[in-house]
C-alpha cells in the first residue's frame, strides 16, 4: 500500500492530481501506473487516496506543470515548506505566515517565477542559504532573511534574476565565520525600499559582501523616507560592502553605505575590469559614510555620481589602473572626509565632473562620450577624432566644437530609446563607409551648425540614417548646416513612425542645406518620410552638380510637412528646392502647406498621388519653372489644393516629455515647455479651428484634472478640453476659433497641483 505524502491537494482536477503525485512520490508513481493499468476499482483507489490527502492540508493543490503548484499558497513553519518552495513551479505568491523558518540544507528552487512574501512586514523569519539556477527568477518581499551559521556562501545565483523589496538580509550574528554573502554570476539582483529601509547588515563573521561578477545591481529607494542600507559594523578594513567585475554594473538611487561603527573601516563599492558605479540621480539621496573609501575603481572602472555625500571616510574615493572618476560638482557634496581623491597611479586614471569637459582627439573620448549623464557640455578640441566602433550614447550628451568646425568626428551613431545628443558646431563624417551612418528609436538628436559629409564615391552604404518615433532638429545659426550626399549612397535618410522634423534658420543667409549629390536622371531620394510630421524655415534642397537628379522629399502615409517663414525674408523664400528630378513627392493622404516656399528649375515640381494634396495662401508658394510643376498621377484620388479651404489636421505632441503638476505650459507639434516661443506654429492660410481631440498617456489621478485649451497668438480661444480622473481623453466637437494666414497658434495645458505628469498629444482641424 502506498504511504502517505506531507502535501495537502484538493480532488478538483483527476488527471493533473495523478500527475503531480507520481512527480512527487516514488509510490504515487507506482500507484498511477498501477491505475492505468489496472481496472476501475484501482483508479477509484487513487482518487481516494486523493481526497484523503486534501483533508490535511487545504492551502496546496496541483497543476498541470512539473512539481508545480498554481495560484496563491500560505505557509507556516509547521509545514514542509522548504521541499514546497523548491518544487513550486506554478505563477502564484507563496506567503510565509509570521514565525520562524528554519532551513536544515541549502535551498534550490526549481521553479521558473517564485515569489515568496511576508503575511507581515518583516514577520517571517527565515534562516537559510541559496542556491538560485540559471533561467531562474525569484521575487522575494517583506521578510527576514538570517544567514545561518554553517553557510560559507549565503545565496549563490548564475545566471538567475533575484528581486528583493523591502527586505532585512542579517549577517550581524557573531556565530557565523568566514561567509561570503552574495555571489551573482551573470545574473541581476535589485534591491528596493518602498515600505521600509531594505538592510543588508553585515556582521564581523561576514568576509565579503555583495559579489557580482557579469551581472548587475539595481538599487532604488522611495522618494521619501526608505533607502537602500548596505550597514558595516566596522570589523574589517578592506571588507567589500559591494564588488564589481568584469563589466557588471550597479545603478540607481537612494543607496546609503554606512559604517555603524564610525571607525572607518570598509570599502562601500569596488568597481574592477570595466565595472560601471552609476549613482546618478542628482535630486536623490545617497550616502557613503564612516568608510575607509566610499568607492574604489580600477582597471578602466567607471564610476559616475550624483546627489550623494561623501562623510567621514578616510578617502571619498580611489582610481587607479585606468579607472576614472566622473562625479557632479553641484549635487555631490564632503564632510568630514580626510581626503577626497586618491590615485595610486595619476597617469592611468583620470576625474572628471559631471559638468563640462574638454576632451582631445588623444582622450578616451569615446567612453566619455557613451557614458555621460550630466548636464553641461562635452567640449571637443579642434582636431579629427576616429571611433572604433559604433558609438551608443547611454545619455544625452551635448557635444560642441571648441571653435566653428574645428572638430571633425568619423563615426557611425546609434541611439536607443530615451537617449539622444546635442550636437553642434562640428563636423560629422561616417567611419564605417558601407553602413547605416546613423540609426535613432524613441530618441532626441538635435544638429546645429554642423557639416554631415559623405560626398565621396568611397561612400555605399544601402540607405544613409534612418530615424523612428524621434524627435530630430536641424539648425543652421552661425554657418549653413549641409547635408551632403554622395551618388553611392542608396537612399537618404529616413523619418519613419511618427518621427517629428523640425528644420529652423536664421533670418539673414543661414539655411538647411540637402546637398543631393547624384547624377542626371537619378532617383535617389533625399528625405523620406511615412507617418512622420515636418515643419520647417529654411530648408534648401539642391543638386551642387548643376545637374537635374535626385528626390528631394518623398512622404507618404498621412505625412504631414509644414513650410513657414517666420520673418519677412531678407534673400527671397526662406524654403527652395531646386535641380531635382521630383521635387517632392505626396502619396497616401499625405499633406504640405506652404508659406514663404519657391520650387522651381525641376522636372517635376510637387507629384501627389493616392489622395496626397498640398496648400498655400497668397503668395506662399511660388511653383512654377519646371517642366511639370504639378504631376497628379492618378487624378481622381489625388487633390491639387492652391489655397482651397479643405480641411488639414494639425497635430501637437510633447513627445517623450511629461507635464508636471500645478503647471501652464505649452504643446507644440513636438515640443511641451513652459515657453511660447518654441510651441507656436504659423497657420499657412485663412479659415477655421474646430474638432480638438486630446489624449494623455494616462489619466491625471483621483480628483485632478488636465484642461488643454486653443492658444491664438496670446490669447485663450472658446476651443476647450478637459481630462478628468482616470479618463484619458477629451474632446471639444462644438466650440471653434477662426484665425488668419499667418496666426500662430499652440495648445496650452494646465494641469491640477496634484496631477500625475503625463505626456499628450493633440489634434485639431483646419478648415
Amino acid at each position: 500500500m502506498a504511504r502517505e505524502i506531507p502535501l495537502m491537494v484538493s480532488t478538483g482536477y483527476p488527471s493533473p492530481v495523478a500527475n503531480d503525485l507520481a512527480r512527487i512520490s516514488a509510490d504515487a508513481i507506482a500507484a498511477r501506473e498501477r491505475a492505468e493499468a489496472a481496472s476501475d476499482a484501482a483508479k477509484a483507489l487513487v482518487v481516494n487516496q486523493d481526497a484523503r490527502l486534501a483533508a490535511i492540508e487545504p492551502n496546496v493543490r496541483p497543476t498541470h506543470r512539473q512539481y508545480g503548484y498554481g495560484d496563491d499558497l500560505t505557509l507556516t513553519p509547521a509545514d514542509d515548506w522548504k521541499t514546497i518552495i523548491e518544487v513550486y513551479d506554478g505563477n502564484g505568491v507563496i506567503t510565509l505566515a509570521d514565525g520562524d523558518y528554519v532551513a536544515t540544507r541549502k535551498l534550490t528552487p526549481k521553479g521558473r517565477l517564485i515569489q515568496i512574501t511576508g503575511a507581515t512586514l518583516g514577520g517571517a523569519r527565515v534562516t537559510a542559504s541559496w542556491s538560485l539556477g540559471a533561467g531562474t527568477r525569484s521575487v522575494w518581499t517583506g521578510w527576514n532573511w538570517i544567514i545561518p551559521a554553517d553557510a560559507s556562501l549565503s545565496v549563490r545565483a548564475t545566471q538567475a534574476a533575484l528581486s528583493m523589496t523591502d527586505m532585512v538580509v542579517d549577517g550581524s550574528s557573531l556565530g557565523l565565520s568566514g561567509v561570503q554573502l552574495f555571489q551573482m554570476i551573470g545574473g541581476d539582483l535589485s534591491f528596493t525600499a518602498s515600505a521600509r529601509d531594505f538592510e543588508v547588515r553585515l556582521g564581523p563573521g561576514i568576509t565579503a559582501g555583495i559579489g557580482i561578477d557579469r551581472g548587475s545591481l539595481k538599487v532604488a529607494g522611495n522618494t521619501t523616507a526608505a533607502r537602500v542600507k548596505i550597514l558595516d559594523d566596522g570589523s574589517s578594513n578592506q571588507r567589500n560592502c559591494i564588488a564589481l567585475n568584469q563589466g557588471s554594473s550597479i545603478e540607481g538611487s537612494g543607496l546609503h553605505i554606512i559604517n555603524t561603527a564610525g571607525n572607518k573601516n570598509g570599502i562601500g563599492i569596488l568597481a574592477r575590469r570595466a565595472a560601471t558605479i552609476s549613482i546618478q540621480d542628482a535630486s536623490s539621496d545617497n550616502r557613503f559614510e564612516g568608510l575607509y573609501r566610499g568607492i574604489i575603481v580600477r582597471q578602466k572602472a567607471t564610476a559616475h555620481i550624483a546627489g550623494a555625500l561623501f562623510k567621514s571616510c578616510r578617502e571619498a574615493a580611489r582610481r587607479m589602473e585606468g579607472g576614472q572618476v566622473f562625479y557632479d560638482p553641484t549635487s555631490v557634496s564632503f564632510s568630514g572626509c580626510d581626503a577626497l581623491l586618491g590615485d595610486t597611479n595619476p597617469t592611468d586614471g583620470v576625474e572628471l565632473e559631471l559638468g563640462d569637459i574638454t576632451v582631445t582627439p588623444t582622450s578616451d573620448w569615446q567612453s566619455i562620450i557613451e557614458s555621460y549623464q550630466g548636464t553641461g557640455t562635452i567640449w571637443l578640441a579642434d582636431g579629427t577624432y576616429t571611433a572604433t566602433r559604433r558609438l551608443k550614447p547611454r545619455g544625452k550628451p551635448f557635444l560642441r566644437g571648441v571653435t566653428l568646425g574645428g572638430a571633425t568626428i568619423n563615426a557611425n551613431w546609434e541611439f536607443l530609446q530615451g537617449t539622444g545628443a546635442r550636437l553642434w558646431e562640428i563636423n560629422l563624417v561616417p567611419q564605417d563607409e558601407a553602413d547605416l551612418w546613423l540609426r535613432a528609436t524613441m530618441a532626441y538628436v538635435d544638429f546645429r551648425d554642423v557639416t554631415i559629409g559623405a560626398a565621396n564615391v568611397r561612400f555605399t552604404m544601402a540607405q544613409f540614417a534612418s530615424c523612428a518615433f524621434s524627435d530630430i532638429r536641424f539648425a543652421a545659426v552661425l554657418r549653413d548646416l549641409n547635408i551632403d550626399l554622395g551618388q553611392n549612397i542608396g537612399e537618404g535618410w529616413d523619418f519613419d513612425s511618427n518621427t517629428n522634423v523640425k528644420v529652423a534658420a536664421n533670418t539673414t543667409d543661414k539655411r538647411v542645406r540637402l546637398l543631393n549629390r547624384v547624377p542626371a536622371g537619378s532617383q535617389r531620394q533625399f528625405w523620406v518620410f511615412d507617418q512622420s510630421r515636418m515643419i520647417c524655415d529654411g530648408l534648401n534642397i539642391l543638386n551642387p552638380l548643376n545637374v537635374v537628379g535626385g528626390i528631394g522629399i518623398s512622404a507618404r502615409r498621412h505625412t504631414m510637412l509644414t513650410f513657414q517663414q517666420s520673418e519677412a525674408a531678407v534673400d527671397g523664400p526662406h524654403n527652395r528646392i531646386t535641380g531635382q528630378v521630383r521635387a517632392m513627392i505626396l502619396r497616401q493622404n499625405s499633406a504640405a502647406s506652404f508659406q514663404g516656399t519657391e520650387i522651381k528649375g525641376n522636372d517635376r515640381g510637387i507629384q501627389t498621388q493616392d489622395g496626397g494634396v498640398f496648400t498655400y495662401g497668397g503668395s506662399g508658394l511660388d511653383l512654377s519653372g519646371n517642366t511639370v510643376d504639378h504631376d497628379n498621377i492618378n487624378a481622381s484620388t489625388g487633390v491639387t489644393q492652391y489655397g482651397l479651404a479643405r480641411p488639414m489636421m494639425l497635430a501637437f505632441t510633447s513627445g517623450s516629455t511629461t507635464i508636471p503638476a500645478g503647471s501652464t505650459w505649452y504643446l507644440g507639434l513636438s515640443y511641451a515647455g513652459p515657453g511660447l516661443t518654441f510651441a507656436r506654429i504659423r497657420i499657412p492660410r485663412n479659415g477655421v479651428l474646430r474638432n480638438l481631440s486630446v489624449r494623455s498617456s494616462l489619466g491625471p489621478g483621483a480628483g485632478q484634472t488636465f484642461t488643454a485649451t486653443v492658444f491664438r497668438s496670446s490669447a485663450d480661444t472658446a476651443l476647450s478640453a478637459t481630462i478628468a480622473d482616470s479618463a484619458t481623453g477629451g474632446e471639444d466637437l462644438v466650440n471653434f476659433a477662426k484665425v488668419n494666414a499667418g496666426d500662430v497658434i499652440c495648445i496650452k495645458i494646465v494641469t491640477s497641483a496634484g496631477a500625475a505628469a503625463r505626456g499628450f498629444n493633440a489634434t485639431l482641424d483646419l478648415e
